[in-house]
């Protein structure tokens, strides 16, 4: 009987461990790698810098030394593969010797950001032009927090932002903005430059398809730098036609 005992309350301690695991939470999901989304700086083996601006749904847009200096040719913007682990695509470019297919082929490390294995070729080959390697820019402090590529709404006058847009901030105070949620498709698109004081940033841009109007804005980040508030106007007035908002992807 007190075997019997000992048996039954040793099962019975079983049954409650395996009962409390079951109820138990079940484990967070893995933390999200870092998404290939966003603006990327790469370097060319020739020491050539460029952008890469990654968008979604497997749309790419390709800059040297900036996406805003070569933004208006269309061949710039591609589609992207992942073939085999590696990220594809092909450029029309003007070059010296003519218009110029270029192929361009890498890995990308989810964790660290960074574009790996790199090679770019011409014609129908992907490696005899040489080599090259990119990093994401993840905003850090400073000026660098407005690097990098937003989205958003913008609305006019005293009405709700309700229509898309797109900003892209790069080097050397090029700013780009986009007429649509995206700079692969957009037809209307405007060029210019911004400034940064503080948290503050105020840019004057053209209209090159579209109006071929000039305006500015000015925005203001939030206190997780994550979103940009901000009004707009017509020629160097940064307010008087409307609000927007956007939304960093950088990050």
């Amino acid at each position: 009987m007190k075997n019997f005992v000992t048996l039954f309350l040793v099962l019975l301690g079983l049954f409650t461990i395996v009962s409390c695991g079951d109820n138990d939470p079940a484990p967070g999901p893995p933390p999200t790698p870092m998404d290939l989304m966003g603006l990327f700086d790469i370097r060319l083996n020739n020491t050539q810098d460029a952008n890469l601006l990654f968008e979604a749904n497997q749309k790419v847009v390709y800059g040297s030394p900036t996406i805003n200096e070569m933004f208006q040719h269309i061949g710039m913007r591609a589609i992207y593969i992942d073939q085999n682990g590696f990220i594809k695509f092909s450029t029309t470019e003007n070059t010296t010797s003519g218009i110029e297919v270029r192929n361009y082929k890498c890995q990308y490390n989810a964790t660290t950001g960074e574009l790996y294995d790199g090679t770019y070729g011409s014609g129908t080959s992907e490696t005899n032009l040489g080599t090259f390697v990119g990093t994401k820019h993840t905003p850090t402090s400073g000026t660098g927090l407005f690097k990098g590529y937003w989205k958003g709404k913008y609305g006019h006058n005293t009405l709700t932002p309700s229509t898309d847009f797109a900003l892209l901030f790069e080097d050397d105070g090029k700013f780009t903005l986009a007429e649509s949620n995206s700079f692969y498709n957009t037809t209307i698109y405007a060029k210019g430059s911004y400034t940064i004081t503080g948290n503050t940033f105020v840019a004057t841009y053209l209209y090159v398809g579209g109006s071929g109007s000039q305006f500015s804005m000015t925005g203001t980040l939030s206190s997780d730098n994550k979103r940009l508030n901000g009004t707009w106007g017509q020629d160097v007035n940064t307010s008087g036609s409307g609000t927007f908002y956007v939304d960093a992807l950088n990050y």
